[in-house]
């Protein structure tokens, strides 16, 4: 995870990748990648490491809401399912702010740890090569 900071520059390249996106997140020098896909059900897959985040997307006050229906544990091919009280919650929203903008907040949590991290700001989309 990044380090904490009050402010930092910020990109999101988003790449196609097998059958899915790959998200990479830059906070400052620090990289943060996933892996987004389709899943069974009409939900969004986002793999972070050994973890898969499920999340079933959902529009409400102009906003796109991104809400976890459930974690997995990825060992190979097979994925177990975390019990709600052991997997972290990933609570996300993004919503339009202007032609090309968007506002996102993102906040984690674990169960009996507490806030692990959030990151909240503008994203303006740019064409690619335009940088």
């Amino acid at each position: 995870m990044p380090p904490t900071a009050p402010a930092v520059w910020t990109r999101l390249d988003i790449l196609h990748s097998h059958g899915g996106e790959r998200w990479v997140r830059w906070f400052g020098d620090h990289v943060v990648a996933t892996l987004q896909r389709e899943q069974t059900g009409r939900l969004l897959a986002e793999r972070f490491g050994a973890l898969e985040f499920y999340f079933r997307l959902r529009v409400a006050d102009g906003a796109l809401h991104y809400e976890q229906t459930g974690t997995a544990l990825c060992l190979g091919p097979w994925r177990v399912p975390l019990p709600r009280r052991m997997a972290p919650r990933v609570s996300a929203q993004e919503a339009p702010t202007g032609r090309d903008r968007t506002h996102v907040l993102v906040s984690v949590t674990m169960p009996m740890a507490g806030f692990l991290i959030s990151y909240e700001g503008g994203m303006e989309l740019q064409a690619p090569g335009s940088r």
